[in-house]
């Protein structure tokens, strides 16, 4: 059962494989800040990947994917069969 738009909290998820370092309580590094940029490049309910994290995923073939920045490799996934 689908819920009306306005019940219906949309998330999006930036996912990124890169080095952190936590010290003193506080997290640093690539992976910290470039994981929020995939998440506003995602649609709503959508996920957006490094072509690090879709080349190590063995999961990647049950989504389609779509392009959205070449020069960095960055990919937006859907389930298979869903509408955009």
């Amino acid at each position: 059962m689908a819920l009306a738009s306005d019940n219906r909290i949309e998330f999006r998820i930036g996912v990124y494989q890169g080095d952190i370092i936590v010290e003193d309580g506080d997290i640093f590094g690539d992976g910290v800040n470039v994981a929020p940029r995939l998440e506003g490049l995602a649609d709503p309910s959508g996920i957006c990947l490094s072509a690090r994290v879709q080349e190590d995923s063995p999961a990647s073939s049950t989504w389609r994917s779509r392009t959205l920045v070449s020069r960095f490799r960055i990919t937006a996934l859907q389930p298979k069969g869903a509408v955009r």
